[in-house]
């Protein structure tokens, strides 16, 4: 008899190498079939099986265990069926009959070993590899702006058009894109609302809209343009395309403490010498050293340095800067994202304190990092405290 269970997102339906003993039915959401590369140990998603697709089939074909692991992607409702009531079934067919199913079955297996040796060969045990970023954030710059819907000083796209047009027009992947626009949310750049399942009102609420910022629209389309500048046109991205927590930290402070410097036409801005130093040492602490300067250069930021007995000046262009700092922050998510398979958007939310602790956690409201309470700067991200 089949049995209808729900699985939250994350929830694991059955791991590789597995005894298989049920076949799998999505009802509502949406389940993520993925092997791992044998060398890297990256996660490689063979497929994303949506409503009434099956999965878990191999084990019809003579397999003893799964091939594969599934994982909930979405809230979803699953039908199980047990796999040896469907044996018998097939058992009983006509010949005919059952010598179409396994040729179907073997066709598919075969399809999907084919699947799995092309996006290892091209790279694709990387959710989001680095030629593809610019592409898959300019895809979301441009199609939100053509076909989003303004209101309020948000652009609102509705998601199941939004997806199909840019796989038919873009060949993209819905799955990248989705991940991307988790990307925006986590940075507070979008929000993402659901609705209910139109097809199972009674099921799990699924992806209906994401809404976009109007006023940071500009800042994406400042990353993509750094990445692709960088990634394709200067001679190869070498570290600066790759986040530096140090880096960041030297950057953004230098940033907070230019907030009441002169700067000039050009958008530089000029500081004190020696009085910048004493401030970065204070607040950096021993982790900065005059080598800091060599490796923000190294990252493609440059800081002209003119010392003198009274102070001298540090000068660099501010705009750049910040541009460069946002560009980290996005790819910095992207290299989670690489590294985990998938966009967690619960990692930075806040701690919740427990009575058996009594211990309260603060955080920045910048970027969500813990502080402590004498900090005056984040010492992730900069950001002025108090």
């Amino acid at each position: 008899m089949n049995n209808v269970k729900f699985y939250k997102k994350g929830e694991v339906l059955f791991k590789d190498g597995e005894k298989g003993q049920n076949i799998f039915i999505i009802q509502s959401g949406a389940v993520s079939v993925y092997t791992q590369h044998k060398d890297t140990r990256k996660i490689i998603e063979v497929f994303r099986a949506n409503m009434g697709q099956v999965i878990g089939e191999e084990i019809l074909g003579g397999a003893l265990s799964y091939n594969n692991t599934a994982v909930a992607a979405n809230d979803s409702n699953v039908i199980e069926f047990p796999a040896a009531q469907i044996k018998t079934q097939i058992e009983n067919l006509p010949q005919i009959v059952k010598l179409l199913v396994k040729s179907l079955n073997d066709r598919v297996k075969l399809f999907g070993s084919d699947v799995k040796n092309y996006k290892v060969e091209k790279g694709e045990e990387m959710p989001c590899p680095p030629e593809n970023v610019a592409k898959v954030f300019a895809i979301i710059f441009y199609v939100a702006g053509y076909s989003g819907v303004k209101k309020d000083g948000k652009i609102s796209i509705k998601w199941p058009v939004f997806k199909k047009y840019c796989q038919r027009v873009f060949l993209e992947s819905p799955i990248r894109l989705e991940q991307a626009f988790y990307v925006l949310v986590k940075l507070k750049i979008a929000e993402l609302q659901m609705v209910k399942n139109e097809t199972d009102p009674d099921g799990p609420d699924e992806l209906g809209f994401f809404h976009l910022k109007e006023t940071e629209m500009k800042n994406i389309e400042k990353f993509f343009d750094l990445v692709q500048h960088y990634q394709f046109k200067a001679g190869g991205p070498g570290q600066i395309l790759k986040y530096d927590e140090k880096v960041y930290q030297f950057a953004a402070t230098l940033i907070k403490l230019s907030e009441n410097e002169r700067i000039d036409q050009k958008g530089v801005v000029y500081m004190n010498y020696k009085d910048t130093l004493d401030k970065l040492k204070e607040i950096i602490g021993p982790t900065f050293t005059p080598d800091s300067f060599t490796r923000l250069e190294q990252k493609g930021l440059f800081v002209k340095r003119d010392p003198s007995e009274k102070g001298g000046t540090l000068s660099f262009y501010k705009t750049e800067f910040q541009d460069m700092l946002q560009c980290w922050l996005v790819l910095k998510e992207i290299e989670k994202w690489n590294e985990k398979g998938s966009v967690d958007l619960n990692e930075n939310k806040p701690k919740v304190v427990t009575a058996q602790t009594q211990v309260e956690i603060i955080t920045c409201t910048q970027c969500m990092s813990q502080i402590t309470p004498e900090m005056k700067f984040c010492s992730a991200c900069g950001f002025k405290l108090k």
